[in-house]
């Protein structure tokens, strides 16, 4: 992490919050109060402070940014900070870059808020608002296009809208509330020394005030919610992740803000208002003197949360890094749905409200206490119930495309390393199963019972106390590609306990994925069709009728959204193409590896029986990339009758399944 740049974009962030927050603080809680019978002398010295501070702000703005776009030039050309001074590279930066762009519209604002800023310097009774409105509007431009410059201008499509507008709405209500809290600081410490009615103007300034956080801490929890699911997305990737416990550090110190400024609204400020109606000077002393000593304190804390928010500038969201679990337990609600310990910690958790609950009604601190102390005894239980063993790399997710080529590595590795104890089809009844004292595991059944990241570790480092050796020789992306040979053997098992061709399968097989190729079309991926796939495997001559029938209902199958790719087994002859009353258009390449990944898959339509030397067998593939039937001449009819196939596909169309698909991209 470049330090420079981080603290560059501290300050940055600071002095344009800070800007907005003057002006905010000024026409939102400062001029209000002073309407009606109030010392008037005292506002004109409080807006010129305001000018004033802005002023200096604008400065810290204007000079920082020049410092992050010699950074950024730097960054983009591979050179030193000295060369890259130059027109060249600053003018290719402003113009072919996104950041160049919005820094040019940044600087435009900039100058416009330092025109704005001497008109209403001028205005020496501040009696018009619309100077210091214009100043306001300017910075909150200023503050917004912040958003531009992070992570969320790298959204694709409506997401870049939808982060944008949380992240602009993010930095302003961040400069209504951090920014407004120095002016406020000043504001108190005048109130101080003045007499009865400056203490009654301190008590409206800080019931407006008040308000002005509200808002802004709603906004922050809302928009910081939207942020979040686009930059962490999980809790493991809060916890995992560099990115995520520096964000967590950032809510910590907002979770400390919230709490003084809570103090300040619901004691304090009500405190000032009636000292300040009943004049009692030392009341409102005290009062204000603590209303000041907290605000100070929430700025100090505000100010740490913006060096962090600089710090995440520079870093890598959490959504796109492997989250390395901290902890040796998580939490897993199916796993104790199977133990029976899920409805244990629901009546814990039920019971620990009820607790809480009751104590609010009877409105007695001592129940509320003891209703607090249940709660929390029921959350360890659950917690306890719901805890099973985790591993560093357990919310691991796959890098690795689940497609034939990973497949086809994958059984390679599983033949070498795991048939000898696993068996063919890893039921755990290899030949050396017998000759073990504990019985190999049927990996059918451990894949769906683990994550990609617990499976991952046990081939890291094996498992202890079991004859499971370690596999971490063969390097990650090799242990990737067998666990994705793993997924495509679990899914062909809860394929193969269907007894006939129909189109609803025990649960949901994901198809693989592959490239392919038709006559001199380009290449295309079975990920990409948007249509229900017919996938056939074919061998000549055996597959020619099926062919020639398929081609014939090429017509009708296109009106019900189907296509038809079918290629060859290995050892097809190689002039399939040729062959007469075949369409070439459903013809593809042949691809031996295609053909052998699906081949675990094949035996599905044999109600469970092994059948390597099947001449013909095919697949249906729904929109959503899911394997959802398949049949063969040798296993029963159905498919062989075109009508009952297009039966079969319509009725694919009025279900709905959406595959979870993972949005990761590890760096």
């Amino acid at each position: 992490m470049n330090a420079f740049a981080v603290a560059l974009r501290a300050v940055h962030f600071a002095g344009a919050v800070a800007l907005f927050g003057e002006f905010a603080f000024l026409l939102w809680a400062v001029r209000p109060a002073f309407r009606g019978n109030t010392p008037a002398d005292e506002w004109p010295a409080l807006r010129r402070r305001a000018i004033h501070v802005a002023a200096w702000c604008l400065a810290v703005v204007f000079v920082s940014g020049l410092l992050w776009l010699t950074v950024e030039a730097a960054a983009m050309s591979g050179m030193p900070y000295l060369q890259a001074l130059n027109r060249e590279t600053f003018g290719a930066v402003l113009g072919q870059t996104l950041f160049g762009r919005v820094w040019t519209i940044r600087a435009v604002l900039a100058a416009a808020l330092g025109g704005a800023l001497f008109l209403a310097g001028r205005d020496a009774s501040g009696r018009h608002i619309v100077p210091d409105g214009v100043c306001l509007l300017l910075a909150a431009g200023l503050l917004a296009t912040l958003a531009w410059a992070g992570h969320a201008a790298a959204e694709p499509g409506g997401d870049r809208a939808v982060h944008l507008s949380a992240d602009a709405a993010h930095l302003l209500a961040a400069g209504a509330w951090l920014g407004a809290l120095p002016p406020l600081v000043s504001a108190l410490g005048l109130a101080r020394r003045g007499g009865a009615d400056i203490l009654d103007l301190a008590a409206r300034v800080t019931r407006r005030f008040s308000y002005l956080g509200m808002a802004a801490v709603g906004t922050l929890l809302l928009t910081g919610i939207v942020n979040a699911w686009y930059t962490v997305e999980t809790f493991p990737a809060l916890f995992g992740t560099s990115y995520g416990r520096l964000l967590l550090v950032k809510l910590l110190l907002f979770g400390a803000m919230v709490s003084l400024a809570a103090v300040n609204r619901l004691s304090l400020s009500p405190r000032l208002a009636h000292s300040s109606e009943a004049l009692a000077g030392e009341s409102a002393a005290q009062a204000l003197r603590r209303l000041r000593r907290n605000a100070i304190a929430e700025t100090a804390l505000g100010i740490a949360a913006v060096g962090i928010v600089g710090a995440l500038g520079v870093m890598v969201p959490a959504l796109h890094v492997q989250p390395v679990w901290p902890f040796s337990f998580t939490l897993d609600w199916e796993s104790a749905k199977a133990s029976g310990g899920a409805f244990a910690a629901g009546a814990a958790l039920a019971a620990g409200l009820a607790c809480v609950l009751l104590g609010a009604i009877a409105r007695k601190r001592a129940m509320l206490g003891a209703g607090a102390v249940g709660l929390l005894a029921a959350l360890l239980v659950c917690m306890r119930l719901l805890a099973v063993p985790a591993y560093p790399t357990t919310y691991f997710r796959s890098p690795v495309r689940y497609a034939v080529d990973s497949i086809s590595r994958g059984a390679s590795s599983y033949l070498q390393r795991c048939v000898a104890c696993h068996g063919p089809l890893g039921y755990g009844d290899g030949p050396a199963a017998a000759s073990l004292a504990t019985k190999p595991a049927d990996l059918t059944k451990h894949y769906s019972h683990h994550s990609e990241g617990d499976l991952l570790w046990f081939l890291r480092h094996g498992i202890a106390a079991t004859p499971m050796p370690s596999f971490g020789d063969l390097g990650d992306d090799r242990l990737w590609d067998l666990i994705n040979f793993l997924h495509a053997q679990a899914e062909s098992e809860g394929m193969m306990k269907k007894a006939d061709d129909s189109i609803e399968p025990e649960r949901l097989a994901v198809a693989p994925d592959f490239t392919f190729q038709i006559g001199r079309r380009p290449q295309e991926t079975l990920a990409q069709q948007r249509e229900v796939v017919l996938l056939v495997f074919y061998r000549l001559p055996g597959s020619l009728a099926r062919l020639r029938a398929l081609s014939d209902a090429q017509g009708l199958l296109r009106q019900i959204g189907a296509r038809v790719v079918a290629i060859p087994m290995t050892g097809a002859p190689p002039d399939s193409r040729t062959a007469r009353g075949v369409d070439a258009s459903i013809l593809a390449d042949p691809d031996p590896r295609i053909a052998a990944a699906y081949a675990m898959f094949r035996r599905t339509a044999f109600a469970g029986r092994a059948s390597p030397a099947a001449e013909h067998v095919e697949f249906l593939v729904d929109r959503q990339g899911y394997l959802r039937g398949s049949w063969a001449p040798a296993g029963w009819r159905g498919w062989d009758r075109i009508p009952t196939l297009m039966l079969q596909i319509r009725l694919l169309e009025r279900k709905k399944y959406r595959p979870a698909a993972s949005r990761i991209h590890v760096h």
